[in-house]
């Protein structure tokens, strides 16, 4: 019998050498709320993650190393664990893994890990917006369940059931469903009611005792969530990639807007950067939906509409000399590092540096809080 033999006796003393300290505890409860407050973990508070911890370690006992390791210093032990587990909240815990290797061997195991389950979260994620109502009804169980729970029960049960359906590795392989990036499958216009994933399939399996307590009226509910969901959660992914094409394409390289601005609403540009601020933080929230084609024509209705109302704060005399004082100082090498946009207008010509900043010291223009920007409008204004 070895030394690490597993008798009940032996259990009760491996489990109180393996005693975590309550401060310990408390810094991954903490990181557990964190997460939980910012909408990034829902499934794991300290007291979960301790109990899987103490079921890894008894279960790798005989791997002398990390064994030793986690007696001798049970909280750094445990805190890395918690850490890791956080870090891959969708990710089925080593145990689970390993034991799924035993069971159906390597090649299997990596390609439903590194393949098909990722796929098959993406066609989930996609199939919300499916208009079969159960199709969708499962969608949102199988989000509920990954969001809340931890995954083993569910990354174990569709390994089986792809076992008992003769799924072998060079079958799923040669699948077109698995060919695509996860990425891809979340950029696809929507589902294809002709075809559904396995994980449908397999989810009429896993949910049945819920799918089979449900009215009518039930699943019709939670499919109209889940296609809720899908669209909200379409329309944040739409609003962040625009807000990343904005930062790209900036106000200085769009003089269209620039020109709308100076020439018909005769805003400084103070206002200007103010609405713009105001116009990206719309589209961040959803409430404007807009495209790289339309977003200087949205940003110009965005701002018709605002009228005579101002955003821009006035600038006490304090900051305003402040900022002077700045303009008065900018160093030559300011100029080399403008946008191309800029120097195309002339904007690398120091007399004309030196007259946009003469203007502004000696009052003649407002005090702009964006240097760049105003010295953009400044080379505009020259050619207009």
């Amino acid at each position: 019998m070895s030394d690490h033999s597993f008798t009940a006796q032996r259990l009760r003393e491996l489990v109180q050498e393996l005693t975590v300290s309550s401060g310990a505890l408390s810094i991954i409860e903490r990181s557990c709320d964190t997460k939980k407050k910012q909408g990034t973990l829902k499934k794991f508070t300290a007291e979960s993650l301790h109990k899987e911890w103490i079921n890894h370690v008894l279960a790798y006992r005989n791997d002398k190393k990390d064994f030793e390791f986690a007696q001798q210093n049970p909280d750094a032990s445990f805190m890395r664990y918690a850490t890791t587990r956080m870090e891959n909240p969708n990710e089925p815990c080593p145990r689970i893994q390993d034991r799924a290797l035993t069971r159906y061997g390597v090649d299997f195991v990596a390609m439903m890990h590194q393949t098909i389950w990722p796929c098959e979260q993406a066609y989930i994620w996609l199939y919300r917006n499916s208009t079969d109502d159960e199709v969708a009804a499962i969608t949102h169980l199988f989000r509920v369940y990954v969001d809340t729970k931890p995954v083993c029960p569910l990354f174990e049960g569709f390994l089986e059931y792809l076992n008992g359906k003769d799924a072998t590795t060079s079958l799923l392989a040669s699948d077109p469903a698995y060919r695509l990036d996860p990425r891809a499958i979340y950029d696809l216009p929507g589902p294809r009611e002709e075809w559904e994933p396995r994980a449908i399939a397999f989810g009429r399996v896993f949910f049945k005792k819920a799918l089979a307590g449900m009215k009518k009226g039930s699943v019709r509910s939670l499919a109209e969530k889940a296609r809720a969901n899908y669209r909200n959660d379409m329309r944040t992914v739409e609003s962040a990639a625009m807000l990343a094409y904005l930062d790209r394409y900036s106000l200085l390289n769009r003089f269209s807007t620039i020109t709308f601005a100076l020439l018909q609403e005769k805003m400084s540009t103070n206002e200007l950067d103010a609405r713009h601020s105001a116009f990206l933080q719309a589209v961040e929230r959803g409430e404007i939906e807009t495209s790289q084609a339309g977003c200087d024509s949205d940003f110009q209705m965005f701002a018709r509409k605002l009228g005579d109302r101002q955003l821009a704060k006035p600038i006490a005399p304090s900051e305003a000399a402040r900022i002077r004082s700045e303009i008065n100082d900018l160093p030559s090498y300011w100029l080399d590092n403008l946008p191309e946009t800029l120097k195309e207008h002339d904007g690398s010509v120091s007399r004309v540096f030196s007259n946009w900043r003469s203007d502004i010291l000696s009052g003649q223009r407002e005090t702009p809080r964006n240097f760049t920007l105003d010295y953009f409008a400044f080379l505009v204004e020259r050619k207009i």
